[in-house]
């Protein structure tokens, strides 16, 4: 099930992630986490992030980035793929 995650969604959330500089997620609240990837159209659910993202390994291949960071990234990413 695909959900359309605004601005504010972004910046209300829990915490964002950026996984190897090129999908963002957005955890809105605990369990219920959504991705973003560069090139896409549109929001979906990762409901597996908990199970596959629970180990130091994994975690290394994310980025600090701020919710203002996120939402811009997104936003570029979104005008972006609508431009071409």
């Amino acid at each position: 099930m695909s959900r359309q995650l605004t601005r504010g969604d972004i910046l209300n959330s829990q915490s964002v992630y950026l996984y190897l500089e090129d999908v963002i997620y957005v955890k809105i609240e605990d369990g219920e986490v959504y991705g973003f990837y560069k090139g896409g159209s549109e929001w979906y659910e990762k409901r597996n992030f908990y199970d596959y993202f629970d180990s130091s390994l994994m975690m290394s291949y994310f980025s600090s980035i701020t919710k203002e960071e996120a939402a811009d990234i997104v936003e570029e990413w979104i005008s972006f793929a609508s431009s071409t």
